[in-house]
């Protein structure tokens, strides 16, 4: 009986360690801002690293198929998927005097110009994405935004939504989070912090799957990246699995004495 009670023990003992020592697998942690101060304070140093205006940029510059995708040196700007297009709805970046009045631009200067959805005379499978890649991956990324129009305009009434945002590390998807549409002729902010060790190199921006939209501009502006910074450990941690085992032998040894007086 006592060898039984020492087994059965040693059992839950060993049980227990393993469990503790792993945690369980979990999709990339992100937590969203709409505030640029509140993301900056989650960062290293309290601040973005660098950020891209698009100033220097004093001529519009197209980005939609053929043209290819243009650098600035801290990031570069694509439109996959566009066609003809660049030409003629966006898909560039919109150097002063500013398209459409100003309707979309953040503060009048230089900015990019996505259009974003399915254009069924050149794209009839799929739809124009906007793609960001930065020239050394971040664990922190955020950028001012405007508002967009109606995703699917021709349903009645014209269906509204958010903009899908896929996060890449190379080739390989890490993420998908929400873009949240901002109000007609609101401007905003997007930031997004991951686990520091995390290193995203790109983002894709498209409709969500099935909103089959005409297609939809916004701006983006001041795209700024950055390293989270790393969480205060928790006040009262958790005991280290080294601990409870040796706790459980403690336990094992109070059983063994009574055993022995119970003789």
């Amino acid at each position: 009986m006592f060898r039984f009670a020492i087994l059965v023990s040693l059992t839950i003992v060993a049980a227990a360690v393993p469990l503790l020592a792993s945690a369980p697998a979990s999709a990339l942690p992100t937590t969203t801002y709409d505030n640029r101060t509140a993301w900056e304070s989650a960062l290293v140093g309290g601040a973005s690293q660098w950020t891209e205006d698009f100033n220097s940029i004093t001529a519009d510059v197209l980005l939609g198929d053929p043209y290819g995708p243009y650098d600035t040196g801290l990031i570069s700007v694509s439109a996959p998927g566009t066609g003809a297009h660049g030409t003629i709805y966006g898909q560039r970046i919109d150097a002063p005097p500013v398209d459409f009045g100003g309707y979309y631009a953040i503060d009048g200067t230089t900015y990019l110009l996505p259009r974003i959805g399915q254009s069924p005379d050149t794209d009839p499978a799929g739809g124009h994405k906007a793609r960001i890649e930065f020239a050394s991956g971040v664990s922190a990324f955020g950028f001012d935004h405007s508002f967009w129009g109606h995703l699917i305009p021709f349903s009645s009434p014209p269906a509204f939504g958010n903009l899908d945002i896929e996060l890449y590390s190379g080739a390989t998807l890490l993420e998908s989070v929400a873009l949240p549409r901002l109000p007609v002729g609101d401007r905003g902010f997007f930031g997004l912090t991951t686990d520091p060790a995390a290193s995203i190199t790109g983002l894709l921006i498209q409709t969500p799957a099935g909103w089959e939209s005409s297609g939809t501009n916004f701006a983006i502006d001041n795209v700024s990246g950055g390293a989270t910074a790393t969480p205060a450990p928790p006040t009262n941690p958790i005991p280290e699995p080294s601990s409870l085992a040796l706790l459980g032998l403690g336990a094992l040894g109070l059983l063994a004495r009574r055993r022995r007086r119970d003789v």
